[in-house]
C-alpha cells in the first residue's frame, strides 16, 4: 500500500508536445513539400528522426527546423484530435500535467501561446524544454526531468524517449504514429490508439496510486 507521503504527493504527468498535443509534423511535411516540390504524409515517415526519412543529414534538419519555426506554417499548427478533451479529463482527474518538450527553447514564447490559445492558461503547470531532438539525443533529458519531478507517467509519441523513461522507471504511454508503430514491444511502455485510450490507462495507473503496481498490457 502507497504511504501518507505518496498518497499526498501531486499526481504529476509529464505530456510531450510537438505530435501529442500539436500537429507540428503535418505543418513541417507542408513547409518541406512546398519548399521543395515533393509530396511526403505522415505516413511516409517510417521513422522518429526525420533526415532518415527525408534522406537529409541531421545538420540539414536542424537548419530546416529552425527555419520552419519562423514561418507561417508553425504558426498554424492544431492540436492533435482529442487532445483539448484529453487534457481536461486528465485535470478533473486530479492529475498536475507538464509539458516536457524537445523543443528548443528559442521558441518558448510561441510553444506557450500554442498551449493557452488551445488549452487554457492553466491547464499545464509549466512547460520544460530539453531540446532533445536538435541535440540528437535518445531523450535523456526528458527522462531526467520525469526522475527529478517524479512523474507517474509520459504521453509520448517517440518510441525511443518512451523505452529511455521506461527504462529508468517512468511509465510510458505512447501514442500510435507511423514512426512508432513498427517498433517492437518494451517492458513499462503501454501502446495508446488515441487520446480516449491515454486518458483510460491514466485512470488506471491512478486508481492503482503508483505506477510500480500496475500492468497495462
Amino acid at each position: 500500500m502507497p504511504d501518507e507521503e505518496e498518497l499526498e504527493a501531486p499526481f504529476r504527468i509529464a505530456v510531450d508536445h510537438d505530435n501529442v498535443l500539436v500537429e507540428v509534423t503535418v505543418q513541417f511535411l507542408k513547409f518541406y513539400n512546398d519548399r521543395t516540390k515533393t509530396s511526403y504524409t505522415l505516413d511516409d515517415l517510417k521513422e522518429y528522426r526525420l533526415e532518415k526519412c527525408l534522406h537529409l543529414t541531421a545538420k540539414e534538419v536542424k537548419s530546416l527546423t529552425l527555419e520552419f519555426y519562423h514561418t507561417p506554417y508553425f504558426r498554424e499548427v492544431k492540436p492533435v484530435q482529442g487532445a483539448q478533451e484529453g487534457v481536461a479529463q486528465l485535470r478533473k482527474m486530479g492529475c498536475e500535467l507538464y509539458d516536457v518538450t524537445s523543443r528548443p527553447d528559442t521558441v518558448m514564447l510561441a510553444t506557450t501561446k500554442e498551449l493557452e490559445n488551445y488549452f487554457g492558461k492553466k491547464a499545464f503547470r509549466t512547460v520544460i524544454f530539453t531540446d532533445d531532438y536538435l541535440r540528437g539525443t535518445e531523450g535523456e533529458g526528458k527522462s531526467s526531468v520525469c526522475n527529478e519531478l517524479k512523474m507517474e507517467a509520459i504521453i509520448e509519441d517517440s518510441w525511443q524517449y518512451a523505452k529511455t523513461c521506461a527504462e529508468k522507471g517512468i511509465k510510458a504511454l505512447l501514442m500510435d504514429r507511423p514512426w512508432n508503430v513498427r517498433k517492437p514491444e518494451v517492458e513499462n511502455v503501454a501502446r495508446c490508439k488515441d487520446w480516449k485510450d491515454v486518458v483510460r490507462k491514466v485512470k488506471k495507473i491512478k486508481e492503482l496510486s503508483r505506477p510500480s503496481q500496475v500492468s497495462l498490457v
